[in-house]
């Protein structure tokens, strides 16, 4: 299950970088992802994220997308925006 956190600010667009290449699957709880909140999907590059992230767009929410590297583990960072 993913775990999400809030206070963690966005940060600007960047241009695409290495892909991890790896899927993740993972389970998103829609009704309690709050705007503002985000999560990390490990491994995951930014189009995969874009891919685990359909389900919450069908509900009509907004997201942000961002690769990142936390603690050493590249992946990506979701943001519900609204």
């Amino acid at each position: 299950m993913i775990a999400f956190q809030s206070g963690i600010p966005l940060p600007p667009p960047a241009k695409p970088g290495a892909k991890p290449g790896t899927k993740p699957k993972a389970r998103i709880h829609w009704n309690k992802f709050l705007v503002g909140w985000s999560f990390f999907l490990e491994g995951c590059d930014t189009q995969q994220a874009h891919r685990q992230i359909n389900g919450g767009r069908l509900r009509g929410y907004k997201f942000a997308v961002r690769a990142t590297v936390e603690d050493g583990v590249p992946g990506a960072r979701v943001w519900r925006v609204e």
